[in-house]
């Protein structure tokens, strides 16, 4: 039912022409004031059912009433936390409740989570899943959030890294026919041009790289055609470093 804020003015209007008009004054007629008093009455429950609506709801609900929604949750609010950072950690408390740790439910809160846009989710046999994101939005420290991941998911599951790809189109991942190369890394004086990481002024970063140009991920690095210290580089397709989050030291089960 929609809410109401003119009963009165909606309820005189309803009147038979005979009883439409005021008084000598101009005033409302004796008639008029006894309809007045009943929709009065419902205009103030129309109020409250809308005040309770509004209180009682997640995005609107402030101080006292927001407390009550995390007593109803099992999240009270922190020392000091703002109406707004509770909302927030309340929403995610309705994922945990009602989820049941299914993919679909765990890359929906790391989107939530992250504000991303793309999730990518990777399953480790034999009780294990990791994930990556291109949000760009993390707690601080970036670990609650796989906390907060883990809480999510099902009994038994011990590794649930996430790869942050800070929102770049192309994120690195391997190939296929694998060889120690050098690591070309995005250059931050510009973004179309990749360059040796160097270590110190001296070292060169060595990986277990790819000739290939692209995985079926679409990364992967750069082909390096001739002889060092002369190479010239295809940066076609070539991916930029992404940065994996774990927590407590957790490692990739054994396969």
């Amino acid at each position: 039912m929609p809410y109401i804020s003119n009963v009165v003015e909606r309820t005189l209007a309803l009147l038979a022409s005979q009883f439409q008009g005021t008084d000598a004054n101009g005033d409302l007629t004796k008639v008029q004031k006894m309809i007045k008093s009943f929709a009065l009455t419902d205009q103030d429950i129309q109020d409250v059912l809308e005040q309770l609506l509004s209180q009682r709801n997640i995005d609107t609900a402030v101080g006292v009433q927001l407390d009550g929604l995390g007593q109803i949750l099992g999240l009270a609010r922190a020392s000091g936390e703002s109406d707004d950072d509770y909302r927030e950690n309340l929403k995610f408390q309705i994922f945990i409740n009602t989820g049941s740790g299914t993919p679909e439910q765990v890359i929906q809160i790391l989107k939530y989570l992250t504000n991303a846009q793309k999730i990518r989710y990777l399953e480790i046999y034999p009780a294990a899943y990791q994930m990556s994101t291109d949000g760009t939005t993390f707690p601080d420290p970036p670990e609650d959030l796989i906390s907060a991941i883990q809480s999510a998911s099902p009994a038994g599951i011990q590794y649930v890294p996430v790869t942050a790809t800070y929102g770049v189109d192309v994120p690195f991942v391997f190939g296929v026919d694998a060889e120690i190369e050098l690591l070309y890394v995005t250059d931050p004086a510009d973004s179309t041009n990749l360059v040796n990481l160097e270590l110190d002024t001296t070292e060169l970063l060595y990986v277990n790289a790819t000739r290939f140009l692209q995985s079926e991920e679409g990364g992967g690095f750069a082909e390096a055609l001739g002889t060092y210290p002369n190479y010239t580089i295809d940066t076609t397709g070539a991916g930029q470093l992404a940065e994996v989050i774990q927590f407590n030291g957790s490692v990739a089960p054994t396969p």
